[in-house]
């Protein structure tokens, strides 16, 4: 299989472009939120290597393992603040694409608590987070 930095070498683009789109992301939206929706995003794909990448990054964020747990598992709206509960139920919709009848809902739910900058802010965590979770799980890192 192909390892890591044989990726970034045949291209580099890949993970540049998968970097890039999270730059501003984080200027709009709080670490801790990134990690759960990061590590949230990997346990709903089953790519180990992400979770176990953003299981750390959430430790060292002082993110509590009962919090941990609930993302790896199947998480209770008690267990999150209201706009942290908004942003995961985002995230579980556009990566799974199954409750298209929800959608709006959902961004109403994120329209109560985030501003339209965060709102985009937010999809690109996602669209990003799925994209290195596909290139991980295919190619077995």
């Amino acid at each position: 299989m192909l390892s890591q930095q044989q990726l970034y070498q045949l291209l580099p683009q890949l993970p540049e472009a998968l970097m890039a789109m999270t730059e501003s992301a984080e200027h709009q939206l709080e670490p801790e939120l990134i990690h759960m929706v990061r590590l949230r995003v990997s346990a709903i794909n089953g790519c180990r290597f992400c979770i176990a990448m953003h299981t750390c990054e959430a430790q060292q964020s002082n993110i509590t393992e009962a919090t941990i747990a609930a993302l790896l598992n199947s998480p209770a709206a008690s267990t999150f603040t209201a706009a942290q509960w908004a942003a995961l139920q985002w995230a579980e919709a556009l990566t799974s694409l199954t409750r298209h009848e929800s959608m709006e809902a959902d961004i109403q739910r994120l329209q109560a608590h985030y501003n339209t900058e965060q709102i985009v802010a937010l999809c690109a965590v996602i669209i990003q987070i799925n994209g290195w979770n596909r290139v991980a799980i295919g190619f077995d890192f």
